[in-house]
């Protein structure tokens, strides 16, 4: 039960997670189960960070994802678990910053 809530939740995160983060940008990402951390979720965030080398939010946001992805792939956590740990991170920095645009 637990799980079905998580997953639509996610879900309808993933249909309303489209606040910017840096420079008007939109931020795509989606994590969903089993495609968390997969090469597509890679680049995007190589992308966003080559595109805002300096922005702490970012770098942060990216180094996050990195560890939580080796976390999962060595079995520490699972994905799905991983994906919602970065959720709860890109939602404090997109709350912090619309916060900051008031």
């Amino acid at each position: 039960m637990t799980k079905s809530v998580i997953f639509c939740l996610l879900i309808i995160l993933a249909e309303s997670a489209t606040a910017a983060i840096g420079g008007g940008d939109n931020i795509d990402f989606a994590p969903l189960p089993n495609e968390f951390c997969n090469d597509d979720a890679r680049q995007k965030h190589k992308n966003l960070l080559s595109q805002y080398p300096k922005d702490e939010g970012i770098i942060k946001l990216n180094a996050y994802f990195i560890g939580l992805c080796q976390l999962a792939a060595d079995g520490n956590i699972s994905e799905h678990e991983a994906s919602i740990f970065w959720a709860e991170q890109r939602d404090a920095l997109l709350q912090k910053r619309q916060t900051l645009k008031k």
